[in-house]
């Protein structure tokens, strides 16, 4: 039988970890023996997860979802698994539409107005990392093909591609439209 004191320890410990959004969470529920003591830790990260998606935090819920999807399923029943497995690909899909219109609202300031925006926005989507890659390529896609060249926009992007995604490499702003899409699309995204 599980002592009581440690059960309830151990959950304090399972909420600390949920409330610091903690991936490493799903390795300490997949640890644990007690079954009782299990379900509601699991109990508790499924709220959390709600609890997530209904504050709109996409990057943590990608993140908690995606570690529970990696390390619990041996732990759990199959509806169990469905429900995480549509919590991480609705979160997924949300947070990449949430990256391409917050990268769309970037290129805006990337490309015109004062310099301090200018910095600011760059500064924001170099923040973003990875998540900024595919949005930034897309929005650099569409400049290529664009009927009115837009060369400062052209050349901020590819600046910060090169702090986020040095291998993307080869984009020349003044190229001629099928160069720009011919290296676009020799990146393979």
């Amino acid at each position: 039988d599980v002592n009581p004191a440690a059960a309830a320890a151990w959950l304090e410990w399972v909420e600390a970890m949920l409330a610091a959004e903690d991936p490493s969470v799903a390795k300490v529920l997949a640890a644990q023996t007690d079954a009782a003591t299990f379900a509601e830790g699991l109990r508790r990260l499924t709220d959390r997860l709600a609890a997530l998606d209904a504050a709109k935090k996409w990057p943590a819920l990608v993140s908690l979802a995606s570690a529970a999807a990696r390390d619990l399923p041996s732990r759990l029943d199959a509806a169990q698994r469905q429900a995480i497995a549509k919590t991480l690909a609705d979160a997924q899909a949300r947070l990449t539409a949430a990256d391409r219109q917050r990268v769309a609202e970037l290129v805006g300031q990337l490309a015109g107005g004062a310099e301090a925006a200018q910095q600011a926005a760059a500064a924001q989507l170099q923040a973003m990392g990875d998540r900024a890659v595919k949005p930034l390529v897309a929005e650099l896609r569409a400049l290529a093909v664009a009927e009115k060249p837009n060369l400062p926009a052209e050349t901020a992007i590819v600046a910060v591609l090169g702090q986020i995604a040095p291998k993307l490499t080869g984009y020349d702003p003044a190229a001629a439209r099928d160069a720009k899409l011919k290296t676009i699309d020799s990146w393979g995204l």
